[in-house]
């Protein structure tokens, strides 16, 4: 059985909400990085933290799918208690901008056939997703196809 971990996390800068929001997401299949994405998924009304969130999910979620690794034992980590604490059920999704997104999120897990876990982490155990999630805010955009 392969051992999967995903990270992920979501950025909205300058502002919070209605600023630019970016991804930053890695699957590591036995210890080794498979898949690393990092990019701009919108920005203004519509955009928040939260959403950006949601779609980093989405985007690892889609990757795990299109893969076919759906019966495989997956770990799902991220600094967002939201995320986290919605997809493990134990939160509601409410009526937030982030709500498309959520129960997108929802539709994707359910596709998976063996054990899906969820686990919160301090922001800074989840520091190579949060980097991820950056680039482009800053003037160092070339960076952007060298990580």
């Amino acid at each position: 059985m392969k051992q999967i971990e995903v990270y992920f996390d979501g950025s909205c800068e300058p502002r919070n909400p209605y600023g630019t929001g970016r991804i930053g997401v890695i699957v590591k299949i036995d210890k080794m990085i498979a898949y690393k994405n990092h990019k701009t998924i919108g920005s203004g009304k519509g955009m928040s933290s939260n959403v950006a969130e949601y779609e980093a999910l989405i985007d690892a979620l889609e990757y795990l799918i299109q893969n076919n690794l759906q019966n495989e034992h997956i770990e799902v980590r991220g600094d967002s208690n939201l995320v986290i604490n919605q997809m493990k059920k134990e939160w509601k999704i409410k009526n937030g901008i982030y709500k498309k997104s959520a129960i997108k999120c929802l539709s994707l897990v359910e596709k998976f056939f063996k054990d899906i876990y969820f686990e919160w982490i301090p922001r800074d155990m989840n520091w190579e997703a949060d980097f991820l999630s950056k680039i482009g805010c800053t003037n160092f955009g070339f960076w952007n196809n060298k990580f």
